[in-house]
């Protein structure tokens, strides 16, 4: 059996950041990335209630202590709610676990995946108008992002960062372009 490489620059980007972010998710069991459990919870927090929590009804911010703080003890509701909205509305697509997730966990998960590979994409894009057209140094450098270990790492977890790494990442090739 051969394997081939896709013959678009673009296509084989894309690729990689998926196999990248699958084989991440698939290897870190859930809280791996050291908030990730103070993500999921908050988004649960709004997934419960059916709205974003009143200022008095949620405490704003509870930092997690090492080593692993027992689940359920801390929070993000400070922060933006974007993310915390989407991962909870998402949360009605896995209402049980699943593969040994938490319910709403692999969805969540599932989502800082795309956003990992939206920001993948964008950086190729970026790099392309940088090195006037050249796809494949674009490639490397959309590859070299793509394998960094810690935006990876927050590609496979749930977490508000894979929102922001994606948004600075679309805001840089928006402003290369403009």
């Amino acid at each position: 059996m051969t394997f081939r490489l896709p013959s678009s620059p673009l296509l084989a980007v894309i690729t990689l950041a998926i196999g990248i972010v699958v084989l991440w998710i698939a290897l870190t069991p859930f809280s791996w990335d050291n908030d990730e459990q103070g993500h999921y919870w908050t988004a649960r927090d709004i997934y419960e209630v059916g709205h974003l929590p009143p200022a008095n009804e949620f405490p704003t911010v509870m930092l997690p202590r090492a080593p692993k703080q027992a689940a359920n003890q801390f929070r993000y509701h400070a922060l933006p709610p974007t993310y915390y909205l989407i991962v909870a509305a998402l949360f009605n697509f896995q209402p049980e676990p699943t593969a040994g997730f938490m319910p709403g966990a692999l969805i969540g998960r599932g989502f800082s995946a795309f956003l990992y590979v939206l920001a993948v994409v964008a950086i190729y894009f970026m790099g392309r108008l940088l090195v006037s057209g050249d796809e494949d140094v674009a490639a490397l450098l959309a590859v070299g992002f793509a394998l960094i270990p810690q935006v990876a790492s927050t590609g496979a977890s749930i977490t508000a960062d894979a929102l922001v790494l994606t948004s600075v990442s679309l805001l840089g090739w928006a402003s290369v372009h403009a």
